[in-house]
């Protein structure tokens, strides 16, 4: 009689069952985006079409690069999250050698219910799917995974995107995948994307934008998940604090216009500077530096609209 004793099955609840029956199925895993062949067709869609059509509409600059340059390895990158077009601008603003081994973990009910969606993330992106809703463990382990082989991902820890913009409060996955695997986590703060692509809406509009990088956060040996949560996000809000005086500015160009030259000769013989004139070389110089301090009436004058959106403050 004792050792056929069993202990009594209680009934689940009906709720229980119902929320079982609703869960989803597990998004599959697209491998073959790691193959050889579809990371030459990434490079490709990447530099010629992603890169290039981002440097037209955002003209994206890096403030702390060099924090990215020194990394060797699987590091998790864990930046803020308003827009979609965070994980390219962050893409973008790595480095060739960790770039062409980097993975974003995307929400697996948006970006992987369809299937030319996700074939379009995992090429251009090199997506995997992320399921925030019914398997949040098992897509944490997933990434872990991905370290352990040497993969790095950019994972937002916000988990969505903001509203408004402004730094919503950070989950503890980034903080447990750091205290597992041991990986740096580098912070970043995206500045810019949400008034290039908002939530919401479905055209980007041109909007400066600037990725400002923090030094890599490594978890201490008895520091806790929550610990190094809080941590990290101090660290993404100093680097927004420190964003809020950054004013964008292009670079001068290497090569001035047939435009520019025309209008430096015309400014040299208004001064009466000639080519050939015996005048001392280091004299001319001095006046021509002088005279080119004056900007010409061209569309890049001071108070035109060009300058006006070159010298938007991204916020």
């Amino acid at each position: 009689m004792v050792r056929d004793w069993r202990p009594p099955q209680h009934p689940e609840p009906d709720e229980t069952v119902a929320r079982r029956e609703r869960r989803q199925a597990r998004s599959p895993e697209p491998v073959w985006g790691r193959h050889p062949a579809a990371e030459a067709a990434r490079r490709t869609v990447q530099n010629r079409a992603l890169f290039p059509l981002l440097t037209a509409m955002a003209r994206p600059e890096v403030v702390g690069g060099h924090h990215l340059a020194t990394l060797r390895g699987p590091v998790i990158i864990a930046p803020n999250h308003v827009s979609h077009v965070d994980a390219p601008v962050m893409l973008q603003a790595l480095p060739a050698h960790l770039r062409e081994r980097t993975l974003v973990p995307a929400a697996a009910d948006y970006f992987f219910d369809r299937r030319w969606l996700s074939a379009v993330v995992t090429i251009a992106i090199n997506a995997v799917p992320f399921d925030r809703r019914n398997e949040i463990a098992d897509s944490v382990r997933r990434c872990e995974r991905f370290l352990r082989h040497g993969y790095s991902i950019v994972l937002f820890p916000e988990g969505t995107r903001s509203l408004d913009g402004r730094l919503r409060g950070f989950k503890a996955g980034v903080a447990h995948l750091a205290a597992n695997t041991g990986a740096p986590v580098v912070p970043v703060y995206l500045q810019g994307t949400h008034r290039l692509l908002p939530r919401g809406k479905a055209v980007p509009r041109p909007s400066a934008v600037c990725v400002h990088v923090g030094e890599p956060l490594f978890a201490g040996p008895e520091e806790s998940a929550r610990q190094f949560n809080t941590r990290l996000e101090d660290a993404v809000i100093a680097l927004a604090t420190q964003a809020r005086g950054w004013r964008h500015r292009d670079r001068v160009p290497e090569a001035r216009s047939w435009r520019e030259r025309w209008s430096a000769s015309r400014r040299d013989a208004v001064v009466g500077i000639d080519s050939g004139s015996s005048v001392d070389g280091a004299w001319r110089d001095a006046v021509r530096a002088e005279a080119e301090l004056v900007p010409p009436a061209s569309p890049g004058a001071p108070g035109s609209w060009m300058v006006r959106w070159r010298s938007t403050t991204p916020r």
